[in-house]
């Protein structure tokens, strides 16, 4: 066999050092510490306070590349430190064994990178061999620093070419440079500004000894000198009188004669422009009266700041107006405030920028989105020649006001400002300033808090939480304070720590907690912040409180119950606490009193509207006297927050067997279980069709919650500890650390991610997770975090890290080792951060899967066919989607419980059965589920218009509604149906909710308000619904009333169905009544009708479509206070 052979030299160890106090012990690791301290490769050392080994580490198995070896020693109380860490590089060594099969090698040559061609490389001497073991040196002549290829390769006595060899290899780059000036000397040396047409040794000399290298600082006198920009040119000469041009740069000049050094600074620019000077390249500034098409006025007085007064902007415009020189050095913190008016395109702008070298050099004064007014921009092309994208462009709608603190500066004596402005193509923009302020910040510590979102001043809602906000706090130094609130007249509080590296002074600070408990149920929460504010103005450092007072209106009614089948029950609504008088009442009747009465037996709504416009509305329930009596035997409520295991029982004594049910979520049973938080209304009728109505909730705890507070580890101790606070569920609690603690408090923690659940009386639980960092460690921030989209890994958490020492070194739960998680799915994560000396930092986040956009409702209406009210919406998102949930309200105002979950390819309109639009007006909510379960936020309420009539003056109809909500609209439009059929009898402004028919006609109406929403909305490519619409509301039976639970149709049935064109239809009725059969085809268009007149018991018609076309038909079933519908298939 013939062989090939190369050698390179190789090194097998490296030399490190130790030096310690009182060491017993020393080891190292190289890259990762598997085993912790104890397990590294140990040091031989004699022990004492110092020592200095010099020993041997091995590299066995050890890949080429960049390295890290620790060296850490232990001393005699057994405590281990990392004394030492360095990197090195390992180069790849192996003996390559390139053998080439007979006949011999007869040449070989090498090259490095590109291929010159076969026998053009550079020649490798040896002799010819079958096996041939050479040592030869590699020219890197021309050879740039870096990584390169060697290749190798040979041919044999057939001719036949083969590589042996391709390696890998650095090249460093070792140039000596040699920077003094050769031969001859320098002999003479001068300056010039600015003309270059100055001939040489006419310039300004400047005083040098000769030689060949001159090292020399001289003073250069700018008298003279413009304020602005400058070219200085320095040249010398030589012994042979040759001149050279040495030196060339630019400078700027500036002329602080006249600084501002008295505070506040407020100028208006109505005398003069007072120091500010316009500049730059094609600049359109102008000082004076705004009187273009965009910009016509100034912030006050006549004149201001303007990109030309008259006309438009220059093209690619990169201009400046600067301030006159100012004197911060008394300042405790600068902050500017000045109007600003801005009219650009995508790609001009404008910013404030500050100057401390008289303008040399600028930099930006805050950066984008740092506080509601400052830079909504974040890239502005046009700003590019500043050397900051950063500012405001777009449309500022007029003139608005910005401020900004400019802590940087204080104590600064010469600081220039100016407003850069930045233009494209365009002309046709413009920016004005005026009113520039500035002022030295005092002002102390303040608290806010309010419920969010914010609401106004009608109280909150059940899903609200409470936010805290520091304001004017914050400076380069760390601030660390405690914000709380408590729901229990301070008893216990919800609290948070928290510490805040960095913020610019004068900055505030919000944080909303979890929501922690139902604040719609709370009065008055009381909320405190108490720590170190290092901008307290007066240096108190008091504990800051302030109360949030819940405004919310809380309702209750008192009824009077009538006699059975008479209408002489009443009801009276009161306001109990909240809102704000005069007060007006809303009945379902169309009452308008606090009191009304002539009831019968049913369920009547009340809506209270304070002087605010605020609304709540409650229901009062009127049950017929000698009728059967409700009793609640038991109520179970909801073990834990969300659950649907509620009961109820009840107990029914009087009245006249049997019985018969009916609850508001369309139960038929007496007692009903799977039950959600909530309210439930049971009507119980008996065989008199006398009836009785209760209303029974079924409560929940809150939810159960953690908060947590840490004691750091000290740096190679397990000294740390956890403490856990619960909120909501059920006490007492169980605790159940990761460690197998099981109180409230663990200790004796090192380093690391712990876990702890919460179990509470009712076996509801809840877990978190604790961060332990050591003291000595960095500081872990996590700055932001990317939630991800549904079934992809496009999240990330974003982390930054200070304090400690040496090189951080990063290590992710996934094992991945960058500063930033990127591209990972939903879920928990954490970091360990270790410094150059070994200490930790651990931090854990959430990533969460993106929830899905919100779907608004498009609209709400009932179906005059089925009398259900029905939910439309339109399919925003056409991927990605699994379902909708359908969230009605209550009997409790604000709360809102799921009814239905519609599925994605179903038809965007759900028809609510258990509702009865006849009683109430009903509001919904609509949200989205995602492919993955993520449910978005609930959409904005609708509500249905409900519509009562009376008898008013000389036969007149009174009619009464309460307005639709949901979208604008401007008219309604108010329809009759007599005997000559439907007909729109008039329209009025969305601001009435009542009308007048003076001239009915005889015989019996129908009224029925609509509102025509604009668009329409797009349920399918073929259907469209346009408008909102009433429930019908009738002058039959007057004396009946429609809020009534009574049911007259006791069955109602139709067979065979599916038919063939001929079926029975049966009715069985409870009371004597008139009954209306009518029968719609697909389309909704009236085919056949039938009248049955003062009949009761049972009803038995044949119905024969035979004729009609095939397909789906509506039989409408309408007695004097009911409507019923069902289908029929005609095959």
């Amino acid at each position: 066999m013939n062989k090939f052979i190369i050698f390179f030299l190789a090194f097998l160890f490296g030399i490190a050092f130790v030096s310690a106090q009182t060491i017993t012990d020393a080891e190292y690791f190289i890259d990762n510490d598997t085993g912790g301290v104890g397990t590294g490769t140990a040091i031989t050392l004699t022990q004492g306070d110092s020592v200095n080994p010099t020993f041997d580490f091995s590299l066995q198995g050890i890949k080429s590349g960049f390295h890290n070896l620790f060296i850490r020693v232990k001393d005699d109380s057994s405590h281990w430190s990392l004394y030492k860490g360095a990197r090195f590089y390992v180069y790849d060594t192996t003996h390559y064994n390139n053998a080439i099969v007979s006949p011999k090698i007869k040449y070989a040559e090498y090259f490095i990178d590109d291929d010159p061609g076969l026998g053009n490389g550079v020649v490798i001497t040896f002799s010819q061999a079958d096996s041939v073991e050479v040592q030869f040196a590699i020219s890197l002549s021309g050879i740039s620093s870096g990584f390169h290829t060697l290749f190798i390769r040979s041919i044999n006595t057939d001719n036949t070419w083969g590589i042996c060899n391709k390696q890998r290899f650095y090249v460093y780059d070792t140039t000596h440079y040699d920077l003094a000036k050769v031969q001859p000397q320098i002999i003479a040396a001068e300056y010039i500004f600015d003309d270059d047409s100055i001939p040489v040794g006419q310039g300004i000399p400047i005083s040098i000894i000769s030689g060949d290298q001159i090292d020399d600082t001289v003073n250069i006198s700018i008298a003279g000198l413009d304020e602005g920009f400058h070219l200085i040119s320095i040249r010398t000469k030589d012994v042979a009188n040759k001149w050279g041009l040495t030196k060339k740069d630019t400078f700027y000049v500036y002329d602080c004669t006249n600084t501002v050094s008295s505070f506040p600074y407020n100028e208006n620019f109505e005398t003069t422009s007072n120091g500010w000077t316009a500049g730059g390249d094609t600049s359109s500034w102008q000082w004076g009266i705004p009187a273009n098409t965009l910009i016509n006025s100034a912030a006050s007085g006549s004149k201001a700041w303007v990109t030309n007064l008259t006309g438009d902007n220059n093209q690619y415009e990169q201009s400046y107006v600067y301030s006159p020189c100012f004197d911060f050095s008394n300042m405790n913190l600068p902050v500017v405030n000045f109007k600003l008016f801005y009219e650009t395109g995508y790609y001009s702008g404008v910013a404030l920028q500050y100057s401390i070298d008289g303008g040399g050099h600028w930099q930006h004064v805050g950066a984008y989105n740092d506080n509601e007014t400052w830079y909504n921009g974040s890239y502005i092309s046009g700003l590019g020649f500043s050397g900051n994208y950063e500012g405001w462009n777009g449309s500022s709608n007029g003139w608005v006001t910005v401020t900004h603190p400019m802590s940087n500066l204080a104590g600064l004596s010469n600081v220039r400002l100016r407003l850069v402005f930045g233009a494209s193509y365009y002309v046709s923009e413009g920016v004005a300033f005026d009113d520039f302020n500035i002022s030295d910040f005092k002002q102390d510590v303040a608290l806010d808090a309010w419920v969010s979102p914010i609401t106004s001043n009608c109280g909150f809602g059940e899903e609200e939480e409470i936010t805290v906000r520091i304001k004017n706090v914050g400076t380069t130094d760390e601030n660390n304070f405690t914000l709380a609130y408590s729901v229990d007249s301070g008893r216990t509080y919800v609290a948070k720590n928290i510490t805040i590296p960095t913020i610019k002074p004068g900055d505030t600070y919000d944080y909303t907690f979890e929501k922690k408990a139902n604040l719609a149920k709370i009065k008055t929460y009381h909320c405190i912040a108490f720590g170190t504010f290092r901008d307290d103005e007066d240096a108190s450092n008091d504990t800051l409180k302030i109360d949030i007072f819940n405004n919310k209106m809380l309702l209750s009614t008192s009824t009077v119950n009538t006699n059975c089948g008479s209408s002489n029950g009443s009801a009276t609504v009161s306001i109990v606490s909240g809102g704000t008088s005069p007060y007006s009442y809303a009945w379902s009747t169309g009452d308008s009193n606090a009191t009304i009465d002539s009831l019968s037996s049913g369920v009547y709504v009340v809506t209270v509207t304070d002087a605010n416009e605020c609304k709540e509305f409650t229901i009062a329930t009127i049950s017929d006297i000698g009728g059967p009596e409700i009793d609640t035997s038991s109520v179970t409520d909801v073990s834990c927050n969300g659950n649907n295991n509620g009961a109820i029982d009840i107990n029914v004594a009087g009245g006249q067997t049997p019985y018969n049910y009916t609850w508001s979520n369309g139960a038929v049973t007496q007692d009903i279980s799977g039950l959600y938080a909530g309210p439930y209304e049971v009507s119980v009728s008996d065989n008199a069709d006398c009836l009785a109505i209760k209303s029974i909730y079924v409560d929940e705890p809150d939810a159960l919650s953690l908060a947590l507070s840490v004691v750091k580890a000290d740096c190679g101790y397990s000294n740390g500890s956890a403490t856990v606070s619960v909120y909501g569920g059920t006490p007492p609690y169980v605790y159940n650390w990761s460690t197998g603690g099981i109180l409230s408090t663990e200790s004796a923690l090192s380093y690391g991610i712990y876990s702890v659940t919460v179990t509470d009386n009712n076996d509801c639980s809840v877990s978190t997770s604790v961060a332990i960092s050591e003291k000595e460690a960095p500081e872990i921030r996590v700055d932001s975090i990317v939630p991800s989209d549904c079934g992809s890994s496009n999240g990330g958490i974003y982390i930054t890290v200070y304090e400690g020492s040496g090189t951080y070194y990063y290590s992710w739960s996934d094992e991945s080792t960058n500063e930033d998680l990127t591209g990972v799915s939903s879920g928990d994560y954490s970091v360990t951060v270790t410094d150059g000396y070994g200490c930790c930092a651990v931090a854990s986040a959430t990533i969460f899967a993106d929830k899905p956009d919100m779907n608004p409702i498009c609209l709400v209406t009932v179906d005059t066919l089925t009398n259900h009210n029905q939910i439309v919406w339109e399919k925003l998102q056409t991927s990605g989607i699994s379902a909708f949930n359908i969230y009605k309200e209550t009997t409790h105002s604000g709360k809102y419980s799921l009814i239905n979950t519609w599925p994605f390819d179903s038809l965007s309109i759900y028809e609510d059965t258990l509702s009865n639009p006849l009683q109430r007006s009903w509001r919904y909510k609509l949200s989205v589920i995602d492919d993955c379960g993520n449910e978005s936020e609930l959409s904005p309420e609708h509500k249905t218009i409900h519509l009562t009539i009376n008898l008013g003056l000389n036969q007149s109809i009174n009619l009464i509604w309460d307005q639709y909500e949901g979208f604008d609209f401007d008219t309604y439009f108010i329809y009759r149906h007599s005997t000559d059929g439907w007909t729109k009898i008039d329209s009025i402004p969305n601001n009435l909710t009542s009308y007048t028919d003076f001239n009915p006609p005889e015989g019996d109406l129908y009224y029925q308000i609509e509102v025509v929403k604009p668009n329409g909305c797009d349920i399918t490519k073929a259907s469209n619904k346009r408008s909102s619409r009433s429930n019908l509301s009738t002058t039959i039976d007057k004396g009946s009333d429609i809020t009534n639970f009574k049911r007259n149709i006791d069955k109602f049935d139709i067979y065979p169905n599916p038919n063939k064109g001929v079926f029975t239809l049966s009715i069985q009725l409870n009371l004597i009544r008139d009954v209306e059969v009518k029968i719609f085809d697909m389309k909704g268009e009236l085919i056949k009708e039938k009248k049955f007149h003062k009949v009761t018991g049972k009803v038995v018609d044949e119905i024969n479509l035979n004729g009609y076309s095939k397909g789906l038909y509506y039989i409408q079933i309408i007695t004097n206070d009911e409507n019923f519908i069902k289908k029929v298939v005609v095959f």
